[in-house]
């Protein structure tokens, strides 16, 4: 395979190889994924040690629980990750009034305009008016004992 090594324009980047790179926007949280690295660890296991650092060295624009978005080759086989998470939150006063039921159709609408592949809730297993509203959206749900938790899954 021959490559062009020429960008076509004066620039003092270079291309790097290597088997094992982990790229970030600060350098304290590349050398944590890269110790995951070195520690016996994969690629997904130095991404959220990356991704875990980012949440400290660059709070303002991290958080866990944040958007997951990957192509990782595991199995022989390519797989791509979008993932994106949110909390739907109604107040008291809302309550039993439909904000919840149009919460999530809208959260559904989004979901399906992006391509997004999946949406799903984790809810308390005691929260029957939010598995009942996930039932009537189409949601598949799975009980979660290790956690206590329902989970609830809709494939778009």
């Amino acid at each position: 395979m021959n490559f062009d090594w020429q960008a076509g324009y004066p620039s003092i980047r270079v291309p790097v190889f290597a088997r094992n790179i982990v790229s970030t926007s600060h350098p304290l949280a590349a050398q944590a994924g890269l110790a995951m690295i070195q520690r016996g660890g994969n690629a997904v296991d130095a991404a959220i040690a990356a991704a875990a650092a980012m949440t400290i060295v660059e709070p303002c624009s991290n958080g866990l629980g944040s958007d997951a978005f990957a192509i990782v080759w595991h199995g022989g086989k390519l797989h791509g990750l979008n993932e994106a998470e949110l909390a739907a939150v109604a107040i008291d006063e809302a309550q039993h009034k439909g904000v919840g039921t149009e919460l999530y159709r809208r959260l559904i609408e989004v979901a399906r305009k992006e391509k997004i592949g999946k949406v799903v809730s984790n809810m308390l297993p005691e929260n029957r008016e939010m598995r009942a509203l996930c039932a009537k959206l189409g949601f598949k749900t799975f009980s979660n004992l290790e956690d206590n938790m329902i989970r609830a899954e809709l494939e778009l």
